[in-house]
């Protein structure tokens, strides 16, 4: 890595920090001790980026902790670390849903609905059921010119072209204040 010329400073070396953080390291090269206490944190511990850095002792821990995760090296340290805890741990995501749902049942014999809905919610996010979807609208040549043809029509051609199409649904509106 490249020493930054003029900044020296309590013994640590400054590297080209953009190289370091935005992405431009060799993903396989090794870790610095900090970035290993980082990557342990998350991995290990479950602490958010933020919280992860300050313990990893990173100045500016804010800045830092957002350009650690987009650095693809210390992103696929922490998978690689993930996958080894998990599986030193014989834990598995079936396992963990199916104590969710033996947390459930139990809460079901106690008669505690709030708390089998939070167990449910949770197996609902194991499985991803709350992800956002991503929906793609596409239109064509035709529906762009269809579409800009209806934008610069007056409210009085576009009523006219409704009267005239049977296909065009029913329905209520009302004017909110203009």
């Amino acid at each position: 890595m490249e020493k930054k010329k003029g900044m020296q400073g309590k013994g640590t070396e400054h590297f080209d920090w953009r190289a370091q953080h935005e992405g431009l390291q060799d993903p396989d090269g090794p870790l610095t001790a900090q970035q290993k206490e980082f990557v342990k944190n998350i991995a290990h511990h479950g602490m958010k980026p933020l919280p992860a850095a300050q313990a990893a002792g990173y100045l500016h821990s804010n800045v830092n902790a957002y350009r650690m995760m987009r650095n693809p090296k210390i992103k696929k340290a922490i998978s690689i670390e993930q996958e080894a805890y998990a599986k030193a741990s014989e834990m598995t995501k079936k396992k963990v849903i199916d104590g969710f749902i033996e947390a459930i049942d139990l809460a079901r014999i106690k008669g505690e609905p709030i708390a089998m809905i939070a167990g449910w919610r949770e197996v609902g996010k194991m499985c991803g059921f709350y992800e956002p979807k991503k929906v793609d609208i596409k239109v064509s040549m035709q529906g762009q010119v269809l579409l800009q043809r209806l934008n610069s029509m007056s409210d009085q051609e576009l009523l006219a072209m409704a009267e005239e199409d049977t296909n065009v649904l029913e329905g209520e509106f009302s004017v909110v204040g203009e």
